[in-house]
């Protein structure tokens, strides 16, 4: 159970491939369960629950009234469509390996043969899931910016910048390659028991290539700096 004594509901930023979906899998088990969590079975239809900002927008007082944590497949803005103001919690992934992640996802679950590369060079797939998209996530400053939506338009030093600036302002984050001590300090910061983890949503085994693997680290310069300002807070956090 919750035991943070806050009667403010939590607001799990879901960034795509970064260990979110077995974190979100042990609040709903272990922290709150049923009508608690956001979005459950009664909201409807699933899929667009965990998408649209006008679903949540839209939720009666009846429905809010249950509800103690929400996440979703949004950018950091959504967190104005919910009241009272929620405690924000979000996990981050190295660049390269969260694209990678989403790569070998995408091929597996669209059954696909192509190569990774290929999927890399779709303008689609790019743009809305892998482009500086931790960056995009906590810089977005508009609703409708959503991850298999964003706008093609380039980041900048601009949104860098509001995304370092974004961190500051959330109650708690963790990072994939160091995910068991982000659960063990998310538990001690609200009091919580997490369990231990179970394995969801993996990917193919296939490796990529060191090429691949360069043209995405170059390609994602702004959330390369991104992760490393990530990675030295959550140290001076700890």
């Amino acid at each position: 159970m919750d035991s943070s004594g806050e009667n403010r509901p939590y607001f799990f930023v879901h960034i795509m491939k970064v260990g979110g979906g077995s974190f979100k899998q042990m609040v709903r088990e272990r922290i709150f369960p049923g009508v608690a969590f956001y979005p459950g079975p009664q909201d409807e239809p699933p899929l667009e629950a965990n998408l649209s900002p006008d679903l949540l927008a839209s939720l009666t007082p009846e429905r809010r009234a249950q509800i103690r944590f929400y996440s979703g497949h949004f950018p950091l803005a959504a967190r104005s469509l919910i009241t009272p103001a929620p405690r924000v919690l979000t996990l981050f992934r190295h660049p390269v390996d969260r694209a990678i992640s989403y790569l070998k996802m995408h091929r597996r679950d669209r059954a696909l043969q192509a190569p990774l590369e290929a999927i890399y060079d779709d303008p689609v797939q790019f743009h809305g899931f892998i482009s500086n998209h931790q960056v995009k996530v906590l810089s977005a400053a508009t609703l409708d910016e959503l991850p298999r939506s964003f706008a093609r338009r380039d980041q900048d030093q601009t949104d860098l910048a509001l995304a370092k600036a974004a961190v500051e302002t959330l109650e708690f984050f963790g990072v994939q390659e160091r995910f068991q001590d982000s659960l063990r300090r998310c538990e001690a910061m609200f009091g919580w028991d997490l369990g231990e983890p179970a394995r969801r949503n993996l990917g193919d085994d296939s490796t990529a290539t060191r090429a691949l693997r360069s043209r995405i680290e170059s390609d994602n310069a702004l959330d390369m700096d991104f992760y490393e300002h990530v990675r030295s807070e959550f140290d001076a956090r700890g």
